[in-house]
């Protein structure tokens, strides 16, 4: 079907719009290690002629004792607060004995 110009005058055209996504860019900082440089001090050594002796090493054998290690399993115990009731104590007069009141 044809269409008239008229009509396609009328029509709109909807542009669509792209949206670009912007890659953002991370930079890393490289952390430069600063190299301490160690003075190695040369020595001179003497050399001294020895006399050399034979001598008989005796080889010990040691045990080693292996130890085992136990683990202690924390126990979480719960407090109760236990509330005390005071107890009010009546204080008693004591009566005064009084001996021989009738005699003059």
């Amino acid at each position: 079907m044809r269409v008239s110009r008229e009509k396609r005058r009328r029509r709109r055209r909807r542009r669509r719009r792209r949206r670009r996504r912007r890659r953002r860019r991370r930079r890393r900082r490289r952390r430069r290690r600063r190299r301490r440089r160690r003075r190695r001090r040369r020595r001179r050594r003497r050399r001294r002629r020895r006399r050399r002796r034979r001598r008989r090493r005796r080889r010990r054998r040691r045990r080693r004792r292996r130890r085992r290690r136990r683990r202690r399993r924390r126990r979480r115990r719960r407090r109760r607060r236990r509330r005390r009731r005071r107890r009010r104590r009546r204080r008693r007069r004591r009566e005064i004995p009084r001996y021989n009141i009738h005699k003059k």
